[in-house]
C-alpha cells in the first residue's frame, strides 16, 4: 500500500473517531476541550500559542516556521510538538504531500518523496461536529536539524 494511500485511510479514521467522540461528548451534555490535559504553569513546556490556535494550513505553517525555524534540532521539533498534544513518529524514505485531495482547490501544495521526517498528527475538536485534522512533516537532513515543514489540513464537518 502506498505512503500517500496509507496516509488517506488513517486521516479517515481518525476523523471517524474525532465525531463518535463529539457525538458521544454532545449526547451526554459536555463540552469539547480543545486545550488537553497539559499543565499551563509547567515551566519545561514551551507554549506555542499560534500553533495551538491555528485554523487553517497556512496559519500553522507560518507559526511553525516563527517558532520552530529551519535548523531547529529534530528532537526539539519532537519534544515540542509532543508537548502541544501530538502524537509523532519518524519516517524514513517517506512521502508526504500537503494536498487534502479537494476537487476545485486550486492552492499550491508541496509533496516531498523520499524524505525523512518528523510526521505529527492532531485531530482536535473545533466545536461539537467538526475536527481539524493536522499532519505536519517536518523534514531533516543529515544534520538531523529541520530543513522544510509541510503542513496537511483537513476540516471535516458531517
Amino acid at each position: 500500500m502506498s505512503t500517500v494511500l496509507r496516509q488517506r485511510i488513517e486521516t479517515d479514521l481518525r476523523i471517524i473517531l474525532c465525531f463518535t467522540n463529539s457525538m458521544l461528548l454532545a449526547a451526554i451534555g459536555c463540552t469539547v476541550s480543545v486545550s488537553g490535559d497539559h499543565d499551563i504553569n509547567d515551566p519545561d513546556i514551551v507554549w506555542f500559542d499560534s500553533v495551538l490556535t491555528a485554523q487553517n494550513r497556512n496559519q500553522m505553517l507560518n507559526a511553525l516556521r516563527q517558532d520552530m525555524p529551519n535548523g531547529t534540532p529534530i528532537t526539539v521539533a519532537q519534544r515540542t510538538m509532543d508537548q502541544l498534544g501530538f502524537n509523532c513518529t519518524f519516517v524514513t524514505n517517506g512521502a508526504f504531500s500537503e494536498d487534502p485531495g479537494l476537487i476545485g482547490d486550486e492552492q499550491h501544495y508541496r509533496t516531498v518523496q523520499d524524505a525523512s521526517y518528523l510526521l505529527c498528527r492532531k485531530t482536535p475538536s473545533a466545536g461539537m461536529l467538526v475536527c481539524h485534522d493536522w499532519s505536519i512533516a517536518f523534514v531533516y537532513g543529515d544534520a538531523n536539524q529541520v530543513t522544510d515543514i509541510l503542513v496537511l489540513h483537513q476540516m471535516e464537518r458531517p
